[in-house]
């Protein structure tokens, strides 16, 4: 059977609490209206001399996110983001967890699916019309390669798989 996934059902989640030990998964939600991942695939062309065809080989992946969020204050990921804008946050400083999680491939909610990656935050802009909020963008920019688990939505917790 064919089924419609949601868009909700596609839940990402930041660490607002990175260095800490305890892992505090905070859910993209408010103030986003819409969250893109931009895989970013590098290639590479070869053709041979007895060919009139070249042949394109998929080389690797450089992952980002461009997102805007309206400002709310009292949103962990909002507050967790000011910070870094305020402090100009680079280098180590500018570094979390991104977790993707989907639902829409889960048998249950206590094992879901999900990819955790290591990114940097790099703030592009804030700001707005003198009548609109406050709104910030900036870039997830994926670290390495993902690890990759469940993660149960009771406990918040994400546990990697072999």
């Amino acid at each position: 059977m064919i089924e419609m996934v949601k868009r909700s059902q596609m839940a990402h989640f930041l660490n607002t609490t990175p260095g800490n030990g305890t892992k505090t998964w905070s859910r993209f939600a408010v103030g986003h209206e819409s969250f893109s991942t931009s895989y970013n695939a590098e290639t590479e062309t070869t053709q041979y001399i007895h060919e009139d065809s070249g042949t394109t080989y998929l080389k690797n992946y450089a992952p980002t996110v461009d997102t805007t969020q309206i400002a709310h204050k009292g949103d962990p990921i909002f507050d967790f983001v000011d910070d870094l804008s305020f402090k100009l946050a680079v280098g180590s400083d500018s570094v979390t967890e991104y977790l993707e999680v989907r639902t829409y491939n889960a048998t249950s909610m206590t094992a879901i699916p999900a990819r955790l990656f290591k990114v940097s935050i790099a703030i592009s802009s804030e700001g707005d019309a003198a009548t609109d909020p406050l709104q910030r963008e900036y870039t997830l920019n994926f670290q390495g390669d993902p690890v990759f688990g469940t993660f149960n939505i009771d406990t918040m917790t994400f546990t990697q798989t072999a």
